[in-house]
């Protein structure tokens, strides 16, 4: 993590500077069919000062103007992948990925799948 130290006569005070991470890159759906998608994505270049703590992953229905992302899943820090066995034949999904640390910064939205 970047610290930032300063010191006013005798006294010295320590900041931790906390940033949220980098969207995770390169999303890229690796199978697809009427029942599953499966897709991978690599870790952000940048953590936010902080370890990363997992991801979060989004699901909306893109045939539908303005649809709202829901949030169908939370992962661990070391998985880069996930199977959306929820899938419905017919459906038109998009998914983002959001890195997210333990100092409250979430990410922005990755590359829309």
């Amino acid at each position: 993590s970047d610290v930032f130290n300063r010191q006013v006569i005798g006294q010295t005070n320590t900041f931790l500077i906390v940033d949220v991470p980098s969207p995770p890159l390169n999303p890229i759906i690796s199978y697809f069919d009427h029942t599953q998608v499966s897709f991978n994505w690599e870790q952000p270049l940048y953590n936010g000062g902080q370890a990363i703590s997992g991801f979060y992953i989004f699901r909306q229905d893109c045939s539908i103007s303005n649809s709202v992302p829901a949030s169908i899943a939370t992962l661990p820090p070391s998985q880069f992948n996930y199977i959306d066995a929820t899938v419905v034949g017919g459906s038109t999904l998009c998914y983002t990925i959001v890195a997210y640390n333990i100092l409250g910064g979430n990410s922005q939205p990755s590359l829309m799948l």
